[in-house]
């Protein structure tokens, strides 16, 4: 019996759009299309890629059960007007940058002149709008903006909304992430891409400096610092003496990194899910992080959550999980375990998709 067949429509191969297509992939005949936005890096090189797209789904679209996007921007909005000429349901997984918006960081769509309006578009007409967090339909925190209170989510920038939005959130393989030894040096490690001052400030790392400066006896280190950044940063930051800076690793590479760590310390001022932070415990990792997106709720009461953006609270917080034993790495790891596991999260999103195959 012939599988069902999704378009699968993305822009870029992240950790989450991979595990997306192996997961997809044990269920439907995906076949896929790379929007490359960041390639095509001019609007005509933008209106190429559309036409690609389209010549794409008028070859596709007559076999196809569904069409299916990760995050709502232009990449599926041909999808989306294409797949309702036939008759094929669409679901778009909000995933952060297209519900959050931190205006003074650049962060987010809405305040695009085209772009914003094309995303409302989209999320008006998708058939479903699987999200991977709650934080994102609607959420208020006060960390990005403080001590003002900030309002975000789908909900907020799109108030008329109807599309149904149910959760989803990402789901880990532990095997993938063995604990490593209970007994670990006083190193804390934050893993993020940084090559540029917005996304270093996006993820927080000026509040993880200034937190190490605080603690000059323990070890600091921010993995995934690209190489002309790098220097950037050293020439007009002061790099406290307990802080390394390493380049970006394969993500197969980092169950060692957080092995070798004693808490993982994620401070953005905005998150969506927090993928690394789930990994990070399921490594052994005792976690601090910020009072926004969903980190919050995978750390529980595993680990530490700051409220506000002050780098005597968060060292204060860091200090206290240094002191953490086996009994907490272990409580740790066992909540994304028990509560955020890959077969969990294939099990909600197949169910959705097949319902809304059938549906449609």
């Amino acid at each position: 019996m012939a599988r069902p067949s999704l378009l699968f429509s993305h822009m870029g191969f992240t950790s989450f759009v991979e595990d997306e297509l192996a997961l997809l992939r044990r269920h439907f005949d995906v076949r896929a299309f790379h929007f490359d936005a960041e390639k095509a890096a001019s609007a005509r090189g933008l209106i190429r890629l559309w036409i690609r797209q389209g010549e794409w789904l008028l070859e596709e679209l007559p076999d196809a059960d569904l069409v299916f996007g990760w995050f709502a921007d232009h990449h599926v909005a041909l999808p989306t007007l294409l797949a309702r000429w036939f008759d094929v349901p669409v679901a778009v997984m909000l995933g952060g940058m297209d519900c959050n918006w931190l205006p003074e960081y650049d962060y987010g769509v809405w305040d695009s002149r085209w772009r914003a309006p094309l995303v409302r578009w989209i999320v008006r007409r998708a058939d479903s709008l699987p999200t991977v967090s709650p934080t994102l339909i609607e959420a208020e925190e006060q960390f990005s903006n403080w001590p003002e209170r900030r309002r975000n989510g789908i909900r907020i920038h799109v108030p008329d909304l109807q599309t149904p939005h149910p959760v989803v959130p990402l789901g880990f393989r532990p095997g993938d992430w063995p604990m490593g030894p209970v007994e670990r040096a006083s190193r804390v490690v934050t893993v993020a891409f940084l090559d540029s001052w917005r996304t270093y400030k996006v993820k927080g790392i000026d509040l993880f400096l200034a937190a190490a400066r605080r603690m000059p006896d323990v070890d600091f280190r921010v993995v995934g610092v690209s190489g002309n950044f790098a220097a950037e940063l050293r020439s007009k930051e002061t790099i406290p003496n307990n802080v390394t800076l390493s380049p970006p690793r394969p993500r197969d590479h980092l169950s060692t990194v957080y092995q070798n760590a004693s808490v993982y310390a994620q401070l953005s001022r905005v998150e969506a899910f927090g993928l690394v932070v789930g990994e990070a415990m399921l490594s052994g990792c005792i976690p601090v992080v910020s009072a926004v997106g969903q980190p919050p709720d995978l750390v529980g009461d595993t680990g530490g959550v700051v409220q506000r953006p002050d780098p005597e609270r968060i060292a204060e917080t860091i200090r206290e999980e240094l002191g953490g034993n086996g009994e907490r790495r272990r409580a740790s790891r066992a909540r994304i375990v028990e509560q955020f596991s890959m077969d969990q999260r294939e099990t909600r999103l197949v169910r959705l998709l097949n319902e809304l195959r059938r549906r449609g």
